[in-house]
């Protein structure tokens, strides 16, 4: 199981390595339970930056204050979450990337790892993929029996 929607982090040839390093530890008929970020999300994603103060918080103990900016990349269908953080005399920057798939596009990762994917849902609980986008991807995937 892979979740939080980790898998779109990683670029595709360690996307590629996930996968194959979760096929070759699955038995046959063994199932790869995953979410990813859903092109629904795309539409949402706001590119004006902001910040705020915190007295302690996810990114710090002690007071900081944090400058946010997402930034699309249409191109690869992909973004990039920036955080810098400012803490005293201390600055750091995060940057965190994520992919957004489509049912076609994660089906072909994963096919092309050679599992088949037996379900697909709007989460991994198991909510209902209508017609239109959604913001997340629950999919169950599963290697060959022999």
């Amino acid at each position: 199981m892979l979740v939080y929607e980790d898998y779109g982090v990683p670029g595709p040839e360690d996307r590629a390595r996930v996968l194959r390093n979760v096929f070759e530890s699955l038995r046959p008929g063994g199932f790869f339970a995953l979410d990813v970020v859903g092109e629904g999300r795309w539409d949402s994603i706001d590119e004006n930056p902001s910040w705020y103060a915190s007295g302690s918080g996810f990114w710090r103990p002690d007071p900081h204050v944090v400058l946010d900016k997402t930034i699309r990349y249409p191109d690869v269908m992909a973004y990039c979450d920036l955080h810098v953080v400012v803490c005293g005399e201390e600055i750091t920057a995060y940057t965190i990337y994520n992919t957004i798939f489509t049912p076609q596009r994660i089906t072909e990762e994963l096919t092309a790892a050679g599992f088949q994917v037996v379900g697909m849902y709007a989460d991994l609980m198991g909510g209902v993929l209508s017609g239109g986008k959604t913001d997340q991807l629950g999919v169950i995937a599963q290697k060959a029996a022999l």
